[in-house]
C-alpha cells in the first residue's frame, strides 16, 4: 500500500512540474519514502553469499532498467538529441552523478539504490549507531564537496536509517513517533549548512517522506482499510504493487521531455488519459516480459 501511494505522489510530482504548479516540490519527498521502505524491506536480508545476493538484488532492478533505456536512448538517437557522454552515463546508470537528457532525469533514483546495495552486504552485520553515524557524516562529506547531490545524501540517509533502524520504525506508535522525531534532529543537524535555499525546503524534502511513512503505516484507518478489503481488491492491490517500478521507470519519459504527451491535445482530462493508459500497458509489458523471461534463469540457478 505505502508503495503504491509512494509511486502515485512521484507521478502527479512530474504531472505538477510539467503545469508548474509548486505542489510538485512537495510531493517529490515521496522518493524519501521509497528510499526508507527500501531499507526497512533489506534489514532482515540473510547474506550468507555477498556476490550472489548482488547479482540476484542488481538483476532485478536492472533488467527492467535496461529494457526502457536502450529503446528510449535508441528513439533519442534518432529524432532528438543526446550526446556520447548522456548515453556513458544512462548505461552506467549514474544520472544521479553525470548529466542526462530530459525526460531521462527522474532515473537518479536507480544510482541511490544501487549505491545502497553495494554498501548493504557491510552494514547489515554492522547495525550499530556508530556505523550509522560514520556513513552519514561521510555522506554529508561529499555532498560539501560538491560529489553527490542533496537528494542522493537525502535519499541514501533514509535508506540507511530504514536499514539500522527497521525495528524502531515498525515497533509502537510511540516508539515510532519519538523516533521520528530523533530523525528529525538528524537531519537538523547535518543539513543545516548543506543547502543554500531556504531551512524550511531543506527540511521539508526528507521529513515529509519520513513522517509520510509513519503516519500511514502506523495509521489507524490503513489499519481499518487492510481489514476489510476482499480477494478481489487485494489482487488489484498487489497487481499495482506490482507494477510501481516499471511505472516509476517509464512515467518520467511521457510527463517530462520531449516525448511527453501532457500538451498533445487542449483537453487536460484527455492529455492525462493518454498519460495513464500509456505508462499502465507499457508497464504491464515490461513486468511480464522481465519477471517471466529474464528472472526465470536466475531461479534456475537458485541465486
Amino acid at each position: 500500500m505505502i508503495r503504491i501511494i509512494s509511486c502515485c505522489c512521484i507521478v502527479i510530482t512530474h504531472l505538477l512540474q510539467y503545469y508548474d504548479i509548486f505542489l510538485a516540490h512537495w510531493m517529490n519527498s515521496a522518493v524519501c519514502t521509497f528510499f526508507l521502505l527500501s531499507g526497512i524491506l533489506m534489514s532482515n536480508s540473510k547474506i550468507t553469499n555477498t556476490k550472489n545476493w548482488m547479482v540476484k538484488r542488481f538483476s532485478k532492478i536492472l533488467t527492467p532498467y535496461y529494457f526502457v533505456i536502450i529503446p528510449a536512448i535508441i528513439i533519442f538517437l534518432f529524432y532528438f538529441d543526446i550526446t556520447i557522454k548522456e548515453i556513458f552515463a544512462l548505461i552506467i546508470n549514474m544520472s544521479a552523478l553525470l548529466p542526462v537528457p530530459s525526460g531521462f532525469r527522474h532515473l537518479w533514483f536507480l544510482t541511490g539504490i544501487g549505491l545502497a546495495y553495494l554498501i548493504t552486504p557491510f552494514f547489515i552485520k554492522n547495525k550499530t549507531i556508530i556505523y550509522f553515524i560514520f556513513i552519514i557524516s561521510f555522506l554529508g562529506i561529499l555532498y560539501f564537496f560538491r560529489i553527490f547531490n542533496f537528494e542522493l545524501v537525502v535519499g541514501l540517509s533514509c535508506y540507511l536509517i530504514g536499514l539500522f533502524f527497521s525495528k524502531n520504525i515498525l515497533s509502537s506508535r510511540r516508539n515510532v513517533f519519538f523516533s521520528v522525531l530523533f530523525l528529525f534532529f538528524i537531519f537538523i543537524i547535518t543539513n543545516l549548512y548543506f543547502q543554500n535555499y531556504s531551512l524550511f525546503s531543506t527540511f521539508r524534502y526528507p521529513f515529509l517522506g519520513l513522517t509520510g511513512f509513519y503516519l500511514i503505516y502506523h495509521s489507524k484507518s490503513t489499519e481499518k482499510y487492510v481489514k476489510r478489503i476482499g480477494k478481489r481488491q487485494k489482487k488489484i492491490i498487489l497487481w499495482l504493487s506490482e507494477l510501481t517500478y516499471p511505472i516509476y521507470l517509464v512515467h518520467g519519459f511521457f510527463a517530462l521531455g520531449p516525448l511527453s504527451v501532457l500538451g498533445r491535445t487542449d483537453c487536460l482530462f484527455l492529455n492525462l488519459f493518454i498519460f495513464i493508459s500509456i505508462i499502465v500497458i507499457i508497464s504491464q509489458l515490461i513486468y511480464q516480459v522481465t519477471n517471466n523471461v529474464a528472472f526465470k534463469k536466475l531461479n534456475k540457478k537458485n541465486v
